[in-house]
């Protein structure tokens, strides 16, 4: 397999023809050492890639598909580690302990779908990788001792086209198949499918926004209602544009939301559940997951209309929440709420697809009843408000802050910008001043504190590759010195 002139180093950030030269790493050496306070005894080099203890690969794929795999040392070493802080400090020091046996490099969805089965046939781990950041630790191949081999499959656009690059293979961290098509709900289709999800591995990146785009974007029967199942543990930091692609679709298909794990991100999952206007339901062990799968089926087992439109006829209505109506169930009422100007008068006409045919109904909005419901105004203030403050919560959107705390004077509701207050007497802050303290939070069950920082998206410049590398290397130097200073 042929690879690229430039390549990117085989372990932290940047290209390996950005190594800067000796002084300038002393020279940053001497800064940290005066920053931190510390003396450093000698500032070491990276390990060579042809120093690196590999083991020998495990695999070796059929002549047919040799093309798309390799098990070259620069593949295997640098699909090894992610770019967390600890990746940097083991790869600096050859630390590559659990490599893969092979990498995949597919560029089709035929070459995609080719490289599930040959790990199939060969009960090898096969894992997703993307941009190889990583920072909890996903891409690191931590299963060799319990498969026979491990494959690791690049996704990286430099070898996809856009097609296979929005499939949703990494989805929740396992290569999902995907045709052009949905199969035929038969019970061999079925029980391939629930195969197929037997045998899978979570590992590596949560990649929800390309499946739920591959997903919506299937073609779908005029006379059929669709639903899709989101099951993740939500650790995303894509939920505005989840949220915004569920609430765009909502009169193509029903999305319903599982979250699954220790820690899950309820923040998304419920989000999703409102914009896809149902429930969401949380599994946190294995003993919820019976439960939550059967609360599951008996909510979606009586499916009523589908198709659904609604218009208005002879008067003025807007702030209309939300703008399409997904499938109406037996146990999930649809609410639609909105404002009107002008006298009540005019029709609300109604129409969808039952399973015996077309349904039609016209509400004549003067026939109602004419008395005052203060409590629609408030159902309405409320449901605006969650909307809003989903994206205000992403995005630090001030217009919706300003909206949320008007709607919450207006309708006297508590929200994150209006509350209800006793008044103290005492004055307890006699200065006036406001004092800012960082509250430390634990982590979330289950997640290591590889979790903890920022994750680049791009090689960072060789300065910031290298600071990096020389605190790690003063850190290392520092032990090492306590170690002989306790051994004397």
């Amino acid at each position: 397999m042929a690879t690229a002139t430039r390549r990117l180093k085989h372990w932290g950030w940047g290209y390996e023809d950005q190594q800067p030269p000796r002084d300038q790493v002393e020279g940053i050496a001497r800064a940290v050492t005066d920053r931190l306070g510390f003396e450093v005894d000698e500032i070491e080099e990276p390990v060579p890639l042809e120093a690196v203890e590999l083991p020998e690969s495990r695999l070796k794929p059929p002549k047919e598909l040799a093309a798309m795999f390799s098990a070259e040392r620069y593949d295997r070493i640098a699909h090894s580690l992610g770019k967390a802080y600890r990746d940097v400090v083991r790869g600096f020091r050859g630390e590559y302990t659990s490599p893969p046996d092979l990498v995949a490099y597919p560029e089709s969805a035929e070459d995609v779908d080719a490289i599930l089965n040959f790990c199939d046939d060969e009960k090898a781990a096969a894992i997703p990788y993307g941009g190889g950041t990583s920072v909890v630790g996903g891409v690191e191949p931590r299963m060799r001792e319990e498969y026979p081999a491990v494959v690791t499959i690049d996704l990286h656009r430099g070898h996809l086209d856009p097609e296979v690059a929005t499939l949703p293979l990494p989805a929740e961290n396992a290569a999902i198949k995907s045709g052009k098509h949905p199969s035929v709900s038969t019970r061999e289709n079925i029980e391939a499918a629930r195969r197929f999800i037997a045998s899978q591995r979570g590992s590596g990146s949560t990649e929800l926004l390309a499946a739920l785009r591959v997903a919506l974007a299937l073609p779908s029967e005029a006379d059929r209602a669709r639903s899709f199942v989101v099951i993740t543990d939500g650790y995303v930091s894509i939920e505005k544009e989840a949220m915004d692609l569920v609430r765009a679709h909502l009169g193509d298909a029903n999305v319903f939301a599982f979250g699954i794990g220790s820690s899950v991100n309820r923040f998304l999952i419920e989000g999703l559940a409102r914009a896809g206007r149902g429930e969401p339901f949380i599994v946190l062990n294995p003993l919820q997951a019976a439960v939550e799968a059967d609360r599951f089926c008996t909510y979606i087992e009586a499916p009523l209309l589908t198709k659904i439109r609604v218009d208005f006829r002879g008067f003025d209505a807007y702030d209309v929440d939300p703008p399409q109506l997904p499938d109406l169930f037996a146990l999930r009422p649809l609410v639609l709420s909105g404002k009107f100007r002008g006298a009540p008068r005019g029709s609300i006409e109604i129409s969808g697809v039952t399973a015996t045919g077309a349904y039609h109904r016209t509400i004549d909005v003067s026939a109602a009843d004419g008395s005052e419901q203060p409590a629609l105004a408030t159902l309405w203030a409320r449901s605006r408000i969650a909307t809003l403050g989903d994206y205000e919560k992403l995005v630090n959107d001030s217009s919706a802050a300003k909206e949320i705390t008007a709607l919450g004077l207006r309708y006297s509701l508590l929200t994150d910008y209006t509350s209800f207050i006793a008044v103290d007497r005492v004055v307890r802050n006699t200065s006036g001043e406001q004092r800012t303290v960082d509250q430390p939070l634990p982590l979330p069950a289950g997640v290591t504190e590889l979790a903890v920082g920022e994750v680049p998206s791009t090689p960072e410049p060789e300065f910031a590759s290298m600071a990096l590398a020389a605190g790690a290397l003063l850190w290392w130097a520092r032990r090492r010195r306590k170690e002989r200073h306790g051994a004397h």
